[in-house]
């Protein structure tokens, strides 16, 4: 019983760390570079506060790859400045993504159009398109009231075989598809 108490203090000590970078950030006529700073820090922790599917990784060490479309140069270098280099035990790869490439390494991607054939089951489809998780992406970055915020599609996220974590969960939107960028 001990045990399960210092578990869930150290599930609350992380919620709580968490809860500033995920919460509506202001975007306030931010340039790009500063708007893929602030959508870095919302994938990092999008990517830990997701549970894969046993079997995702057939080896003990082997890395959580992020695939992003190489055409967002501003956010993989923003997610490089970020300094992390591990998540949720695994070290992470990202890894520049071309329009026709195929996705089966990448456990998590950052898309700039969600199209279904390119995502499968274990793979979190992230992107900031407008109707990005109505059309079927996991997790959608929008801007509403001059703030970043993102949607969840917690029917994707089961197609996907995902579990998002509660703290994601609470402060996300359900998808809307009247929002406008």
């Amino acid at each position: 019983m001990r045990r399960l108490s210092t578990w869930l203090r150290c599930r609350l000590a992380v919620a709580l760390a968490l809860a500033p970078a995920l919460a509506p950030a202001p975007l306030q006529a931010a340039p790009a570079a500063q708007e893929s700073e602030l959508q870095a820090v919302f994938v990092i922790n999008f990517l830990r506060l997701t549970e894969w599917p046993a079997g995702t990784w057939t080896q003990a060490g082997a890395p959580l790859v992020l695939c992003v479309d190489a055409a967002r140069e501003p956010l993989l270098a923003a997610l490089r400045h970020t300094g992390v280099d591990m998540v949720r035990g695994r070290p992470l790869q990202l890894r520049p993504l071309r329009r026709h490439e195929g996705t089966r390494e990448c456990q998590a991607l950052f898309l700039d159009t969600f199209e279904p054939q390119r995502v499968g089951a274990g793979q979190l489809s992230i992107g900031d398109a407008p109707g990005f998780a109505v059309a079927g992406g996991v997790i959608g970055l929008v801007r509403l009231d001059n703030r970043l915020r993102f949607e969840v599609n917690q029917e994707a996220a089961q197609r996907a075989q995902l579990r998002l974590g509660s703290e994601l969960l609470k402060l996300a939107l359900p998808p809307d598809s009247t929002r406008r960028p």
